[in-house]
């Protein structure tokens, strides 16, 4: 019983409490004959793996998770498919992605043979993070809707999936899908009072608030995020929180502070007990670099980041890096070298439509979006959609001025509010003669979240069906 007990402290995020009780579980039974304890040892060994792997001591949770599943009778498939999503996460905070992914879907496959749906789910949505840290957006959102179709009704762990799909939708700039997704996984994860899921959500919620220009309320939820974390007591998320409080530091004007969690961080970035990757500190550490004039001290990072991101699979945070390096080129006026660097950044983006990545950096600070907005002209002839879509964005962000079309008045110009990016996007496909159900299954969305974009789409083309949409787009250019 106590060790249920502790796996239920460590799902409800008291990790120290969940940790004490393991402790004493284990010296409950550790003089007992051994056919006595053949599950309770596994068990406890894939229990403490998962604890090791909280705290990023990686090795050690692999060791106990091995030495756990050596021991575990084949037929546990819902432990076995516990110590499996243990192993993915291990092996993520290594750096090795790809590996993570695997284990992951062995754990969701498990899980399902086990008849276990919450586990089957979460597994899901963890081998969609290791998706995306690969940059397979797509995918990944395939991935958690194969995870949500789990289950008939919505349940808790469903959250977790909503969560992603919100970030998926935010990072491809589709800022009205990420809310309705995100506001719907805090709700889930709530009621079923998941704590990490719902600092997962809280976390990506204050990403979209600083996109929304909400600094207020992107500080709120971060900030509620470190507070939790801090109960915690475990270092390494604690680090990574504050890293990205820093980094809304610099993008809501606070350069000092940002500046003060650099130096902070710098005396400990090469503590040798440290046992996973830090991507997130160190790309925030660049950034503020980069911010006060150190580009040369910023590549070096960088270059850190690039080897170990390829070495892993890890192409989100390449691309990241590899943009920074190409904007401290720009700041140091090496031009050939920084647009060399962007076209490798761009051809790598413009698939999976990663635009935030772009978008956020720009808004970091002033002197990177001067220097994308100058950058990414050079570039255009690799990807020109993407660019064009980049630029105009950024242009509204930076207050570029238009230039005036020849051809008559710009849409937004006979409109009295312009459809998104994602409405123009439901518009060609409707064009294209598909069903709501099809426009769906192309952008990964659910048919009742097309027939509310279809909806706002009619009020503002002022129509009442989609032949008449697609007439009247086309009469405005907007197709």
């Amino acid at each position: 019983m106590s060790m249920h007990v502790s796996r239920a402290l460590y799902l409800s995020g008291r990790i120290l409490e969940s940790e004490r009780l393991l402790n004493r579980a284990i010296k409950a039974f550790e003089g007992r004959e051994v056919d006595q304890t053949d599950n309770l040892a596994p068990l406890a060994d894939i229990y403490r793996g998962a604890i090791a792997v909280i705290r990023g001591q990686v090795r050690d949770a692999i060791r106990w998770v091995n030495q756990g599943l050596a021991r575990l009778p084949e037929n546990e498939l819902h432990t076995r498919a516990r110590a499996y999503g243990v192993l993915g996460t291990a092996y993520q905070y290594a750096g090795d992605v790809r590996r993570a992914e695997t284990h992951y879907l062995q754990a969701a496959a498990l899980a399902q043979q086990a008849g276990v749906a919450y586990l089957a789910i979460n597994a899901c949505c963890e081998a969609a993070q290791a998706q995306i840290a690969q940059g397979r957006l797509r995918e990944a959102a395939q991935t958690c809707h194969e995870g949500l179709q789990l289950n008939p009704s919505p349940i808790p762990p469903q959250g977790l999936a909503w969560a992603i799909l919100g970030e998926i939708a935010r990072q491809q700039h589709d800022l009205a899908t990420a809310e309705q997704h995100l506001e719907q996984a805090l709700a889930l994860a709530q009621q079923g009072g998941l704590t990490d899921d719902v600092m997962t959500t809280l976390a990506y919620r204050a990403w979209l608030r600083q996109n929304q220009g909400d600094t207020a309320g992107a500080q709120q939820d971060a900030s509620q995020t470190a507070h939790t974390l801090q109960d915690y007591g475990i270092e390494r998320l604690t680090r990574a929180v504050a890293a990205q409080l820093a980094r809304f530091d610099l993008m809501q004007g606070r350069p000092d502070a940002a500046t003060a969690w650099a130096r902070s961080y710098e005396k400990t970035r090469t503590t040798p007990e440290i046992d996973y990757r830090h991507d997130t500190e160190d790309l925030v550490l660049a950034r503020v670099l980069l911010a006060t004039g150190r580009p040369r001290r910023a590549r070096v990072i960088l270059k850190t980041v690039m080897d170990q991101a390829h070495a892993g699979g890890r192409l989100r945070r390449r691309i990241e890096a590899q943009l920074l390096t190409a904007i401290s080129h720009h700041d140091e006026a090496d031009l050939d070298e920084a647009v060399s660097v962007l076209r490798q950044v761009v051809v790598c983006a413009a698939p999976e439509g990663w635009l935030r990545l772009f978008l956020d950096e720009a808004a970091t600070d002033i002197s990177f979006a001067d220097g994308l907005v100058a950058l990414l002209p050079h570039v255009r002839d690799a990807v020109p959609a993407f660019i064009d879509r980049l630029l105009s964005i950024l242009g509204a962000r930076t207050e570029t001025p238009a230039t005036p079309s020849r051809d008559g008045p710009r849409p937004a110009a006979t409109l009295l509010e312009p459809p998104t990016d994602r409405e123009l996007e439901i518009l060609r496909l409707l064009a294209e003669g598909m069903t709501n159900r099809e426009i769906g299954q192309a952008l990964y969305i659910a048919v009742g979240t097309v027939k509310w974009y279809l909806h706002h789409l009619y009020e503002k083309l002022e129509v009442s069906n989609r032949t008449q949409a697609v007439a009247r787009a086309r009469d405005l250019g907007l197709l």
